[in-house]
């Protein structure tokens, strides 16, 4: 919808305000899967988001750990 990478995407919305964050841990323990997040981002939040980015400037990605 976006063009953006999948990636990108998580890093743009998450933290802001109106999407929903669910986290899906594994059933079983292993250390080689990370927990699944899945965002909900609702139409409200992409339309802001076209709007600032349509005006020059994006939204603020939240600081936080770097995921490798």
């Amino acid at each position: 919808m976006l063009r953006l990478s999948d990636a990108t995407v998580r890093r743009l919305f998450e933290g802001q305000p109106g999407v929903l964050g669910i986290s899906m841990p594994r059933l079983l323990p292993n250390r080689k899967h990370k927990p699944h997040t899945l965002l909900r981002i609702p139409e409200s939040a992409i339309a802001r988001f076209k709007q600032q980015w349509a005006a020059g400037f994006g939204l603020e990605v939240q600081p936080g750990r770097r995921r490798v």
